[in-house]
């Protein structure tokens, strides 16, 4: 293995994405491709005995393909992630976060022109401003790591990249200085356990927590034409000798989760969650959590009729029709509940795959449906909308990276805990025997069961959420859907809290319209 860390002194990693159509934002991870271009910088600046060997080390890193990161998880200013405490109430630590920083930009002195300066006062030179963005991430003490599980270097070669990595100045911009290391493994000292890993996934795949910039195997080549080209340039007053990043040829997927999920048990029901966001400009309407079924239906509808139109209606994947007795996923629509902005509008939608081990097709199964979704995506030629009966429709794009919101992170639902609490209600699969607390517990038992959890050690049944801020109290009338629509939601309901025995890793889906994201349950700070 071979491993680079990074801490930032001042506390503050000042770095930003480039996005055409909104505008810059603040990176979070930092860039990988960043982090290369740093070394070679660094490599360039204090040449060693053998720079040609320095540098294929670091094309080795280029080859060696994307990085698993060790990074916290970004939240914005003013919004509460999921755990705002240091450790949960069993001792186990909770995710990191590190907050994102935008504000008004600065004007700082411009570089000018050779020929702005010809015939020009030299009291004038430096006078003319540029505009400065200030965003940044805010990381405190938070370290960093990239790692290569499955790249190896020999004694000289890990000794000329820890050369480099000592010589980095800083990553990201100049007003963000690095301590940069590299060795053979991952160490983060009193952070490892709260780090989230962020691991990265096929390329090709459509649906992803999270996009870095990697470095490709020619990224050297292209440093060295970048830097080629801005020497080449006579019109301006020569710049620094330091490398700028280059672009990459892409955004690679990631899957961000918690370190701590291994150990809790899995009840292996529901496998990969995939994230896509309400776009609320394209929208004719703006939902809240009591729409959840009934969008959630209009969606699935949605994604069956894109087969048809590609005329592959026959050839939808049993996970998605859900015929049979084939397990099929869940189409999940996220509220903003639990914090201090929470209004209780859908954000996005999950699609929770069934695990592997329940459907061993579900990868190109679901690999079939997100090439499908690709026709609701702004940049579909013919772009689809999801049509809403009675209500107008809504549109949906990739969560991108100016989404930081607490409603579409991944670990919101997966975060292993003893206690978990309904958002939306439960629809009992069944009416329960009689009407005393043991009747509706063996109920609760036996929903439990269906999904693979263990029966809980206490069942508490609540008039309202116990997420009270924006979580759904009631569900919409059957009568007035669908009659297709109807069987699903009818039937007893509870909000419920429970704790189970040991900790439970999610998503937690319960009931008999949890296809629908009806029983969505999130994990609880235990006692």
């Amino acid at each position: 293995m071979v491993c680079i860390q990074l801490r930032f002194p001042l506390g503050v990693y000042h770095a930003l994405t480039d996005r055409a159509r909104s505008g810059p934002a603040p990176e979070w991870a930092p860039s990988p491709v960043r982090l290369v271009g740093a070394l070679l910088a660094a490599a360039h600046e204090v040449p060693s005995d053998d720079l040609e060997r320095d540098r294929a080390v670091l094309q080795r890193l280029c080859e060696a393909g994307p990085p698993i990161v060790h990074a916290p998880l970004p939240v914005a200013v003013g919004e509460q992630p999921q755990h705002d405490l240091t450790e949960s109430g069993n001792g186990e630590a909770a995710p990191a976060h590190v907050a994102v920083l935008r504000g008004a930009s600065r004007w700082a002195p411009r570089n000018p022109s050779l020929a702005e300066m010809k015939g020009a006062s030299p009291r004038r030179v430096g006078r003319s401003r540029t505009e400065v963005d200030k965003g940044g991430v805010a990381t405190g003490d938070r370290p960093v790591a990239f790692a290569w599980p499955d790249l190896t270097l020999d004694e000289d070669e890990l000794g000329r990249l820890r050369r480099m990595a000592s010589d980095v100045a800083w990553v990201g911009t100049s007003r963000s200085p690095a301590i940069v290391t590299a060795g053979d493994r991952v160490d983060l000292g009193e952070h490892s356990a709260s780090t989230p890993v962020w691991t990265p996934l096929p390329w090709d795949t459509v649906l992803a927590h999270a996009q870095l910039r990697t470095p490709s195997v020619d990224q050297i080549a292209r440093f060295d034409r970048s830097f080629e080209a801005r020497k080449a340039r006579k019109d301006r007053v020569e710049p620094s000798g330091l490398l700028r990043p280059t672009v990459s040829r892409g955004l690679w997927p990631y899957a961000v989760g918690h370190p701590g999920a291994s150990t809790a048990r899995d009840p292996q029901h529901w496998g990969r969650m995939a994230f896509v966001a309400l776009d609320r400009k394209a929208s004719e309407m703006t939902p809240r959590a009591p729409s959840a079924y009934l969008i959630a239906r209009a969606f699935r509808a949605a994604l069956m009729d894109a087969f048809d139109e590609r005329g592959e209606g026959n050839d939808a994947p049993p996970l998605l029709h859900g015929h049979g007795d084939v397990p099929h996923m869940a189409i999940c629509p996220l509220p903003n509940v639990g914090n201090q902005s929470a209004d209780g509008t859908i954000k996005g939608f999950a699609l929770v795959f069934p695990h592997a081990d329940r459907l061993p097709s579900v990868a190109g199964e679901s690999q079939a449906i997100e090439g499908a979704l690709v026709s609701f995506f702004p940049e579909s030629e013919h772009r689809q909308r999801i049509e809403v009966p009675g209500a107008g429709s809504i549109s949906i794009r990739p969560v991108s990276a100016h989404d930081r919101l607490l409603a579409l992170s991944p670990t919101r639902y997966t975060h292993p805990s003893r206690t978990w609490a309904t958002v939306t209600p439960v629809i009992h699969s069944r009416w329960a025997k009689g009407r005393d607390v043991e009747a509706l517990a063996a109920q609760v038992a036996a929903d439990c069961a269906h999904v693979d959890l263990p029966e809980p050690e206490q069942i508490e049944f609540l008039r309202a959420p116990a997420i009270i801020a924006g979580a759904q109290r009631l569900v919409p009338d059957a009568k007035a859907l669908r009659e297709e629509w109807r069987a699903s939601i009818q039937g007893p309901r509870s909000h419920l809290q429970l704790v189970f025995g040991e900790e439970i890793a999610g998503p937690l889906l319960l009931g008999r319209a949890r296809h629908f994201g009806v029983g969505l349950m999130l994990p609880q700070m235990d006692a």
